[in-house]
């Protein structure tokens, strides 16, 4: 039997990886299975586990790039013209509207297969740590950089990221969690607990001597 080219196998891994993300943001994680991507992309369901050992190595490969990470834009990009609070939302939509532009129902399975399967192998922990990381060290960048502006009181910029961090994912697990919750509804709960944050954050304002 000919061996197969290294150009030759990148270019199989490629057609996976596409084939793979559109059956699983249109049909679900537990809709989709090995058979029917092997079967799109013309190669023996064996030859597909020779590229992605598991399913849940499949997904995280095809998704991985496009959706839990986002490119990054120029800080002044952002309208600086507007409330901190409504600065900040506008960078916080910008790192969660790809991923949440998939369907409640698909998020939850792959969400809950993911884990399911991330418990057992210390690779997939290790990426999704990393996500994470990769998340608050950027945020804490913008952090530094409204605070060069200031708009945001000196503070241990690494913490407060953390905090911010830590609501954006509090809402979302909330909503994946709950039926009638509403992307609307959790950006708008995410705005509210920021400006309670903010509250003690925001630059003392100076008084005009002249008043």
């Amino acid at each position: 039997m000919p061996r197969i080219s290294p150009q030759k196998k990148e270019e199989t891994k490629r057609k996976i990886l596409m084939i793979s993300k559109k059956r699983f943001t249109e049909n679900g994680y537990n809709q989709t299975s090995i058979k029917q991507i092997a079967a799109d992309a013309c190669i023996a369901e064996g030859t597909l586990f020779n590229y992605f050992p598991t399913k849940a190595d499949l997904f995280f490969q095809a998704i991985d790039k496009d959706d839990f990470r986002t490119s990054d834009i120029e800080f002044r990009q952002y309208d600086s013209t507007l409330d901190v609070t409504d600065i900040l939302m506008q960078y916080i939509h910008h790192k969660t509207v790809k991923i949440l532009s998939m369907p409640k129902k698909v998020l939850i399975e792959l969400g809950t297969a993911l884990l399911g399967d991330a418990i057992l192998k210390a690779d997939i922990v290790d990426s999704l740590v990393q996500i994470d990381r990769d998340h608050i060290e950027h945020l804490v960048e913008f952090i530094l950089y409204l605070q060069s502006r200031g708009m945001i009181r000196s503070c241990d910029a690494k913490v407060f990221g953390e905090c911010i961090f830590d609501i954006v994912f509090m809402e979302f697990f909330i909503y994946l969690n709950m039926q009638e919750r509403t992307l609307d509804e959790v950006y708008a709960k995410i705005r509210e607990k920021l400006a309670a944050v903010l509250t003690g954050f925001r630059p003392v304002q100076q008084v005009n001597p002249s008043i």
